[in-house]
């Protein structure tokens, strides 16, 4: 009997918003497995579904990003898990099985999140599960068409540098959840009868 031997490397890497332990377990054939990387503290978190392996993170243009990601599959345990750090605009994760569920995170500087009824990305998202400490300072289309979306989310977003939630919601005809517990007193939105 020929014994395996494998021995485990622990590695922590940390980025302007969060710290990740990887565990590497480094085989005889000179493979390494990655094992778990730890989730963020307190992200804003979404959950996902695919039909075309891919999901794209949409960001608003004009607005200032340096974001973390990272990804679980929920379904298939391990399968299509992934993290990148230092994003500054739109992403695409790639590699997803299709009709699986994937967990999001988000840290980091993330000011706006759009969807703009985008007829590709606005079915794949599927829930707010928490807003995190995310400070956003624009909600305008960025739920927009998002049908399968509803928030189970506990926490309420950080809406203080927010003046603007035109169409935020318009057409997520699965969001009716309160929001009672948001504070939107500052919020103002500049429309064409206000000019």
């Amino acid at each position: 009997r020929r014994q395996r031997q494998m021995c485990i490397r622990d590695r922590t890497i940390s980025t302007n918003t969060a710290s990740y332990l990887i565990g590497a377990v480094s085989q005889l054939d000179g493979s390494y497995t990655l094992g778990e990387v730890s989730a963020f503290s307190n992200p804003f978190t979404t959950t996902w579904s695919t039909t075309d392996g891919m999901i794209n993170i949409p960001t608003k243009s004009g607005e200032t990003y340096n974001y973390d990601i990272y990804w679980t599959n929920l379904t298939n345990a391990g399968i299509g898990n992934g993290f990148i750090t230092g994003q500054t605009g739109d992403y695409t994760i790639t590699g997803l099985n299709n009709t699986d569920i994937y967990r999001i995170e988000i840290t980091g500087a993330f000011p706006a999140i759009q969807f703009n009824n985008n007829a590709t990305n606005r079915v794949k998202i599927l829930t707010v599960e928490q807003w995190g400490d995310i400070s956003w300072t624009s909600f305008s289309n960025a739920f927009y068409g998002c049908s399968n979306l509803t928030i189970p989310a506990s926490d309420a977003p950080d809406l203080s540098g927010v003046t603007d939630m035109s169409s935020a919601f318009q057409s997520a005809t699965g969001f009716n959840e309160s929001i009672e517990h948001w504070d939107v007193c500052l919020l103002y939105t500049s429309d064409a009868a206000d000019e």
